[in-house]
């Protein structure tokens, strides 16, 4: 037993040495984390942390298991890696520094601050912490909407572990009840803002008072309304409608306003999981995924509101988020649906109103489009 408990205890030893090798071997950082690391060591001081001697080793790895990176916790020097595939893919989204920074402040958490994930959420499904991951609640995306008014906020929970709710997720139902607004279209047995085309994309049609149209492609494609109007200014948008999936998926579809060349384009979808994400379509992952309970797979109202800098999101009458528009492109004047690959909604309700009344609201009917399809978001 003696002789078996010293064997094993030089192997432990072997494989220590070799971890230890594998940092002294690569103790330059690639300079593309430069920047991010020194913000980090910046933003720590504000907060009381002086990591100016903490060696930190940061590189490139081809992860497995959908990651985005991978800290070596108590390693010394601190050992971090990050998926190249990952970082490469960023480059093609608009908030890409965002991204970047969120995934290394992430991962440093982890090394300088001794933070494990931590996976609570705030009153309006934001999660409480960059340090969110591992497997989370109700399958949802590892999406965090670390931009605008929020990001200040979760640098400094990072270092602090604040336990203050941030004024932005404890926000009552807004008031827009003294908001002069105009009608500017609803659907009625008159009157029907969709498109009726039937072509190699979709096939629409009224019947009974609803509009039926049906995906016929495997992929999700957005249908601009006949209705025009200018996204900048404030609006309304309403629609209630049965999503149903003609093949074995799950049926997702929402709302997007914006621009219809899809550098501009916003969205605000559901799907039967009870997931609702919140997005902009350059970006390349929602800005948050997050689990609703009242969403059900019969008829669902989904709405949203701008006003101001801000839009409001509502399902089934309730107010259930909010996001600030002030880093993001507005703009365009495309109000419309998106519908995923081989899924056919029945609209019974569309309401459209705006903050000023706009003579020619009539448009020519604009062609669906495809829509980018989104990438799997990693853990970190």
């Amino acid at each position: 037993m003696r002789k078996y408990g010293i064997t094993l205890l030089i192997i432990l030893c072997a494989c220590l040495s070799a971890c230890t090798n594998m940092f002294e071997d690569n103790r330059s950082t690639e300079s593309a984390f430069d920047p991010y690391i020194a913000s980090f060591k910046a933003y720590a001081k504000q907060y009381g942390h002086n990591f100016d001697n903490t060696p930190v080793v940061m590189h490139f790895a081809n992860l497995t298991d959908g990651k985005a990176g991978q800290c070596y916790m108590h390693s010394n020097p601190i050992y971090i890696e990050i998926d190249r595939a990952y970082w490469n893919q960023l480059e093609g989204s608009s908030n890409k520094e965002n991204l970047r920074q969120e995934l290394i402040f992430h991962e440093m958490g982890h090394g300088l601050l001794d933070r494990y994930h931590l996976n609570d959420q705030l009153n309006r499904s934001d999660w409480k912490s960059m340090m969110f991951g591992d497997a989370l609640p109700n399958n949802c995306q590892p999406t965090l909407n670390f931009r605008g008014m929020r990001k200040e906020y979760y640098i400094e929970e990072l270092f602090t572990q604040t336990n203050q709710a941030p004024a932005w997720s404890t926000l009552p139902e807004p008031d827009f009840s003294q908001v002069t607004e105009y009608e500017l279209a609803k659907l009625s047995p008159d009157f029907c803002p969709y498109p009726l085309l039937k072509n190699e994309s979709i096939d629409a049609y009224l019947a009974n008072n609803q509009v039926v149209i049906t995906n016929k492609k495997d992929y999700e494609i957005a249908i601009p309304l006949t209705v025009t109007y200018p996204t900048q200014q404030d609006f309304y948008f309403e629609v209630t409608y049965q999503a149903t999936a003609n093949k074995n998926i799950t049926p997702e579809s929402g709302l997007i306003w914006g621009d219809n060349t899809t550098t501009n384009l916003h969205y605000f979808s559901i799907d039967q999981d009870k997931h609702a994400k919140v997005g902009e379509i350059t970006c390349m992952y929602p800005f948050l995924d997050f689990y609703n309970g009242s969403i059900n797979n019969q008829q669902n109202t989904v709405a949203v509101r701008k006003q101001g800098n801000f839009v409001y999101y509502y399902i089934n009458g309730e107010f259930v988020y909010y996001n600030d528009t002030q880093d993001l492109r507005t703009g365009g004047n495309l109000v419309g649906i998106s519908i995923s690959g081989n899924t056919t909604l029945r609209i019974t309700g569309t309401v459209i109103k705006g903050s000023q009344s706009v003579q020619n609201k009539q448009a020519t009917a604009r062609n669906p489009f495809a829509l980018p399809n989104p990438l799997p978001a990693k853990a970190k």
